[in-house]
């Protein structure tokens, strides 16, 4: 693996999901807070579900209506990632507003190709 493809990896701009929440969580505990433990754990879940803004109804919509609320769910994160930034920056946390930053390009990204999907 060259060693700008190793760099993407630990920045999380590249690589699995499970990859970026850990360097979240790595950049919550440098600023001094207790990051949410692992996703898989039941009551660490719920915690999630409860603290989340985004809801699940329990219905299999069609596939055209999946997209349609993923495009919503990437618009739901890109305003979270925007005040992130907002507000990271405000506090002079350089480091923050990179992450955030580099998380908003690929929201941005992915919105972009859910939504060419949807039209």
């Amino acid at each position: 693996m060259s060693r700008a493809c190793s760099a993407c990896i630990a920045y999380g701009r590249v690589g699995s999901p499970e990859r970026t929440l850990d360097v979240i969580a790595e950049r919550i505990r440098a600023c001094g807070h207790m990051a949410p433990q692992s996703s898989r754990a039941p009551q660490s879940s719920r915690a999630l579900r409860a603290a989340s803004s985004l809801t699940e109804d329990g219905e299999v919509p069609e596939a055209m209506e999946m997209v349609r609320r993923l495009v919503a769910d990437h618009e739901h994160l890109i305003g979270d990632a925007r005040r992130i930034i907002e507000h990271a920056d405000a506090v002079h946390d350089a480091a923050t507003v990179d992450l955030a930053t580099e998380r908003l390009a690929v929201q941005e990204k992915m919105l972009w190709m859910l939504r060419a999907t949807a039209a």
